[in-house]
């Protein structure tokens, strides 16, 4: 499972399968000839998506994401100075149409100065364990 922020500011998860065998061949160059700079085609696959996740206007748009260990949240650091947080299993809602309904986060940390969050991450549950 894969979180995407995408370029138009929403968020988005994906479940995406292991490609299947084949499609190993190399391309050829614009000569028409393999060599140094060919590399094998890509595998396409098409991911399924399993949330789609709004970050609200005030928020800015999704700078840096992470999965929480138990792999059920997913924190979106923001341009407009918030971490915005979905919770993936229990916002996991379909539109009228099947498809993954848009969903605005469960909750959202704000800062109050409104600086850009660039990067975010969740503290290993063991972590806070430790005593030194």
């Amino acid at each position: 499972t894969l979180a995407v922020a995408l370029g138009d500011g929403r968020v988005e998860a994906w479940t995406v399968d292991e490609p299947p065998e084949g499609n190993d061949e190399v391309a050829t160059g614009q000569t028409g000839q393999t060599g140094m700079d060919d590399s094998p085609n890509p595998r396409i696959v098409q991911p399924r998506r399993i949330l789609r996740g709004a970050v609200p206007r005030e928020c800015g748009v999704a700078l840096a994401l992470d999965w929480s260990h138990c792999g059920r949240k997913i924190a979106a650091a923001c341009s407009g100075g918030a971490v915005c947080v979905w919770d993936v299993v229990r916002d996991k809602r379909l539109g009228d149409d099947g498809e993954c309904a848009t969903l605005f986060p469960s909750f959202v940390i704000g800062d109050d100065a409104r600086r850009p969050q660039r990067c975010v991450a969740w503290v290993p549950p063991d972590a806070l364990d430790d005593e030194g």
